[in-house]
């Protein structure tokens, strides 16, 4: 079973990747603060401990977008998994700014921009 800390971050991108640009405000660091929001905004606690299942659903951070602002404020990059979003813009709405506000040590959270694939677009 691979780190749980790696399973969060996403390297490449594929034809389907849904893009979310987030500005973050928090007291914790930068990875810290991603593998909270990425499981709170892909899994909750819906699946348990299932590891492929958890990997499967997972929204994820591109490392290489973090931009910190300040020591408190940084810029970075989401991606939701296409089968997460069904190709409907109020679940990717949903998905993407859901349960931000209740998410300890990430307030504000603020959506700053949604790059759609254009599989969704032509949908």
């Amino acid at each position: 079973m691979p780190p749980m800390d790696n399973i969060f971050t996403l390297d490449t991108l594929d034809e389907k990747s849904i893009i979310v640009r987030y500005l973050i405000t928090s007291p914790l660091d930068p990875d810290s603060a991603m593998m909270k929001l990425c499981k709170e905004q892909s899994l909750s606690h819906a699946l348990g401990n299932d590891i492929g299942l958890i990997e499967k659903f997972l929204a994820k951070y591109l490392p290489n977008s973090i931009t910190k602002i300040n020591n408190k404020q940084f810029l970075v990059d989401i991606v939701f998994p296409w089968h997460n979003i069904e190709n409907s813009l109020s679940m990717l709405l949903s998905a993407a700014g859901g349960d931000t506000f209740n998410i300890k040590d990430l307030y504000p959270i603020k959506i700053v921009s949604i790059k759609l694939p254009q599989a969704f677009i032509k949908n």
